[in-house]
């Protein structure tokens, strides 16, 4: 059986809390911004088992994102026990074809020590691609001749955006 066959979407639950318990903040603050309408938050299961989920920002919270009227990927995860089953692919891919029904493209951060290495190379074979600021702490560009510690606090990122095709 492909492996597709056993990935479900759908919208994030009041149920899906307990699969955020290191994260209850951001499961309220999800749970919120979907009815608000402004996020929209896709959760994969694996036969039936939490497995994963994605987010997208109709308004960035990236200011170079939201300058340009881009909406902004957010918190790809995918549990560990889960991982190479092509979930973050079918994550994507339906997070991407939801943008596409508002805009023209599509962008994100992504860290850059090797915890991210999964993440980035997923990225750039997806054809996303970096904006050009180069690398970011927190949002800001790092000057050139700066010496930084790659670590998530502040988490150093790089902004990377892709055009979707068929956008209406």
């Amino acid at each position: 059986m492909p492996a597709r066959a056993n990935i479900s979407l759908r919208e994030l639950q009041d149920a899906d809390e307990s699969a955020f318990s290191a994260r209850p903040a951001a499961f309220h603050r999800y749970l919120q911004d979907q009815a608000n309408g402004l996020r929209r938050v896709r959760v994969a299961e694996w036969q039936g088992e939490f497995a994963g989920y994605v987010t997208l920002l109709w308004v960035a919270e990236d200011p170079a994102l939201r300058d340009d009227a881009l909406p902004e990927v957010s918190d790809l995860q995918v549990l560990p026990g889960f991982r190479g089953r092509g979930i973050g692919s079918v994550l994507m891919d339906e997070i991407e074809s939801i943008a596409a029904t508002r805009c023209e493209a599509v962008g994100l951060t992504v860290g850059l020590h090797s915890g991210y290495g999964r993440a980035q190379r997923m990225y750039v074979l997806r054809g996303y691609v970096p904006d050009g600021s180069g690398v970011l702490i927190d949002g800001s560009a790092v000057p050139e001749g700066s010496t930084i510690r790659l670590d998530d606090n502040p988490i150093v990122t790089l902004r990377l955006t892709k055009a979707l095709r068929g956008a209406v």
